[in-house]
């Protein structure tokens, strides 16, 4: 006589999932707030891919983000010629994320040039926060890297030179991942974290004019980034905030040599795992002044604040911690 075997029923306590829920169109009051703080025309362009981008955040980009936190990037310092590189190697499913946001939806470059996503004109502001919110919901790393490369043509724009401008603005805001560069900025000392005047990264001129920095940026998000606008202090200038000064410091020279700066490490990190941080030495890099010297972090304070990485990002984080632990996107409507 066989005994007849217990019924198999749902565990109680098990995490809910989100995966395969459209994160905007589960949420509706996200919906009514797009359409009350975007003119109708903008909301009309920019639903379908609110929509799109809905439905890859809670299906593709979630599987991608989990296993782009499992496989952090590497460092590799040397090629196999023993030169110096400072690659940064990245996982598969991190380059499938930033064909997503840089290319599929062009985050970084929709409020600096027209096309992208259909609009005419530059997308205005509120359309990146919007999509922001949605990527933040299951992938926040790569995140800082968009808006870094952002920040960094919004200043260059701003401040830099008719030369400087004509020969990065383009790369910084491809929607092509092959002419595309990441911008950043290094600001972070062990001397100066949040004392940014007690920052002690030199700039010195040679006798042929051309800037060159020495020091050490101790916390760098978007390693990997060709393009670092970074504070300095020239010679001869007063402490504090008021002595420094912006420059651009470019990974590659103009004739495509590699400039004199070297990725120490890589932070080994508990949270944005899937992006790349570490700790550079400028060792004579040579480095382009963007703006007026005396007004390096005015400009930066400036231009960081428009970023809204803080704001969209961290709603976004939010709301997704308030979806998975309702168990229902409906709780939270």
């Amino acid at each position: 006589m066989t005994t007849p075997s217990a019924p198999i029923l749902p565990a109680q306590d098990a995490m809910p999932t989100t995966r395969g829920l459209n994160f905007y169109l589960e949420d509706r009051s996200f919906q009514l707030l797009c359409q009350s703080v975007m003119d109708p025309e903008v909301f009309e362009r920019a639903r379908p891919h609110l929509t799109a981008l809905g439905e890859i955040a809670g299906s593709e980009l979630d599987a991608l983000a989990a296993e782009a936190d499992r496989n952090p990037p590497v460092l590799r310092p040397f090629d196999a010629q023993g030169r110096r590189v400072d690659e940064v190697v990245k996982h598969p499913s991190y380059r499938r994320m930033e064909e997503i946001v840089f290319g599929r939806f062009g985050l970084a470059a929709m409020a600096h040039r027209p096309g992208v996503l259909g609009f005419p004109d530059r997308a205005p502001q509120v359309v990146k926060y919007a999509l922001s919110y949605l990527f933040a919901q299951s992938e926040f790393g790569l995140l800082c890297p968009v808006n870094m490369t952002d920040s960094c043509a919004r200043m260059l724009g701003a401040f830099g030179s008719e030369e400087l401008k004509a020969r990065y603005l383009p790369h910084l805001t491809a929607t092509d991942l092959a002419a595309l560069w990441q911008g950043t900025q290094w600001m972070t000392e062990r001397t100066g974290g949040s004392d940014v005047g007690a920052s002690t990264t030199v700039a010195r001129r040679d006798a042929d004019g051309q800037w060159r920095l020495w020091g050490d940026k101790w916390f760098t998000s978007v390693a990997n980034a060709e393009l670092a606008l970074t504070l300095a202090r020239p010679d001869g200038a007063p402490e504090g905030t008021r002595g420094l000064a912006m420059f651009l410091v470019p990974k590659h020279l103009p004739d495509g040599s590699k400039n004199n700066w070297t990725i120490n490490r890589l932070k080994d990190k508990l949270g944005s795992r899937s992006m790349a941080t570490g700790e550079v030495t400028y060792a004579g890099a040579a480095a382009w002044v963007v703006g007026d010297l005396g007004s390096g972090f005015k400009q930066t304070r400036g231009c960081r604040t428009r970023c809204g990485r803080p704001g969209s990002c961290g709603a976004g984080c939010s709301r997704r911690s308030s979806t998975r632990g309702s168990g229902s996107p409906s709780g939270t409507r």
